[in-house]
């Protein structure tokens, strides 16, 4: 299904503002996934900040992908995240003997706080980012 111009453009305004509103309840899931991790596994900080500079890092091109209304690069910002938890996994967490579920999970919850307190923090920016979306011709 091809989407007119005009579709297209207010599912990205949309995005935009789902997401401008979506903090505390992304915040609320990093400390669900985090507690469990901990619950699980000891506290790991390294590869919970490297996932959450992650989070802030990944939203440069998604807000860049909103504006220019392009699907593919909002689409590979948001499969960075697996792809990134993927990596570290395998040549970070495993050589060290520390991967396990509880790790992982602690990785998603630091992933998430992060992204939630981000969006809660650039709530403003990010509807006036809709808002000139909504104004391209």
């Amino acid at each position: 299904m091809t989407l007119s111009p005009e579709q297209k453009k207010a599912s990205f305004v949309k995005r935009a503002r789902v997401s401008a509103y979506a903090g505390k309840w992304l915040s609320l899931a990093g400390i669900i996934l985090g507690g469990i991790g901990l619950f699980f596994a000891p506290i790991h900080w390294g590869v919970i900040v490297v996932m959450g500079i992650a989070a802030v890092i990944l939203q440069a091109p998604r807000q860049i992908a909103w504006r220019s209304q392009n699907d593919v690069l909002e689409l590979i910002s948001l499969a960075a995240m697996p792809l990134l938890l993927g990596v570290l996994s395998l040549l970070w967490l495993k050589p060290t003997g520390v991967l396990s579920l509880g790790v992982v999970l602690q990785a998603l919850g630091g992933f998430f706080i992060t992204l939630g307190v981000f969006h809660m923090l650039t709530r403003d920016h990010t509807l006036k980012l809709a808002d000139e979306i909504e104004q391209q011709p």
